[in-house]
């Protein structure tokens, strides 16, 4: 089975990104469509406001940054269940109202879109400019078969969404991990 991987806080006081990184404007760099970047990419630098939160979670809300944001103990987890088609490039978070800097996170691009949306189980809105790109989703529905041997996705109609294999979700829920939740999606709302 999969599950829609949800990059939610559950407190206000979780780290959150809220500025888009200079270096990722600049490249116009997209970690969040699923296809594997290619060019050398700099040292990104995060700057973390002080009403931003300031409790880590080992999976950052990042929306800003185009990508995820993990650290080194969920992207350990991620490798010893098999998860193998992830980018890590380099990054440094300033927390300029505490003076600190942490190393230990790394932008994470998910390597993979697949088009496995069960139009016979969702309900989904089209743009009514463009007819192949999805507005809404009132109900997921995914076919399996068509994910082959990925444990974790993008889906290529709607790449916003992250799917992950159970034995993936099953090795965050043990380990521990914050930052992420876990939805059927039958049950997930974006």
């Amino acid at each position: 089975m999969y599950w829609v991987w949800t990059n939610r806080r559950v407190a206000e006081e979780e780290v959150t990104v809220s500025r888009r990184p200079a270096v990722i404007s600049d490249l116009n760099l997209r970690f969040d469509d699923g296809s594997a970047i290619t060019e050398d990419v700099p040292l990104i630098e995060i700057d973390i406001d002080a009403d931003s939160g300031n409790v880590l979670t080992e999976n950052i809300v990042a929306n800003a940054t185009t990508g995820l944001l993990f650290s080194s103990k969920l992207r350990d987890v991620l490798a010893s269940v098999g998860v193998d088609n992830l980018q890590f490039f380099d990054c440094v978070i300033h927390f300029a109202a505490e003076n600190r800097d942490l190393t230990d996170y790394r932008i994470a691009n998910i390597v993979g879109r697949v088009a496995c949306i069960d139009e016979s189980t969702s309900d989904f809105m089209y743009m009514p400019s463009d007819p192949t790109e999805i507005l809404m989703i009132n109900k997921l529905g995914i076919d399996e078969s068509k994910i082959e041997e990925l444990l974790m996705l993008r889906l290529h109609e709607y790449d916003q969404i992250i799917l992950v294999h159970e034995k993936v979700k099953t090795a965050i829920l043990d380990a521990g991990i914050t930052g992420v939740q876990f939805f059927k999606p039958e049950d997930y709302k974006p």
